[in-house]
């Protein structure tokens, strides 16, 4: 679950980044206003944690939330690039901001913090969160900058550019890529269990 977490940091700083960049760079918003436009999705976010994700874990298990969390991170990837391609209408780049950080952050984050702990002795609980914390910053730093340095060798008329974006999109790809071994995982431990 570390690894997912590191992959959550680089993928979320990334987009922060990203999106503050598009709205003001190749949409000329100012600072102000792109920074207005993205609260909504905070508020959004705290009512899914409050009213939407006590449900969707009566239905589903950590792994399943974190994929769902993360299917919406990836949709949220491909409407900013798709919104590039389509000369950055704003409905779709708010789309794409709502999905991940209203909807898919709230999902991933949640799930994969419970991920973090829950093979850990009740007295490591501490020791795990720690851990996770530090896996998702670490991701962010070098996320970012791997992002960055890319971009730098491959220029684009535009300020955030599909490399960015794809690369953004190659983080949540991974990260999905590990909570399936994760399910597959658990699936095997289970129908070894069965066998004796």
């Amino acid at each position: 679950s570390n690894l997912t977490f590191f992959s959550l940091g680089a993928f979320f700083i990334s987009f922060l980044f990203l999106i503050s960049l598009m709205l003001q760079k190749d949409m000329d918003y100012s600072a102000a206003d792109s920074g207005l436009m993205l609260v909504p999705f905070s508020i959004l976010s705290a009512l899914i944690a409050k009213f939407i994700l006590p449900a969707v874990s009566k239905k589903l298990n950590s792994v399943q939330i974190g994929i769902l969390g993360w299917s919406f991170m990836l949709i949220g990837a491909l409407c900013l690039i798709f919104a590039i391609y389509l000369n950055h209408p704003t409905v779709l780049v708010l789309t794409g901001a709502a999905c991940i950080s209203g909807i898919g952050m709230t999902l991933c984050f949640t799930s994969l913090s419970v991920l973090g702990i829950r093979d850990a002795a009740p007295q490591q609980y501490g020791v795990a969160s720690s851990l996770t914390s530090t896996s998702y910053f670490l991701g962010a730093g070098i996320g970012l900058s791997l992002m960055t340095l890319m971009t730098q060798f491959f220029p684009s008329e535009w300020a955030v550019s599909t490399l960015s974006l794809s690369i953004l999109f190659i983080y949540g790809f991974i990260a999905v890529v590990f909570l399936l071994f994760f399910i597959i995982k658990e699936y095997k431990s289970v129908q070894t269990s069965l066998h004796y």
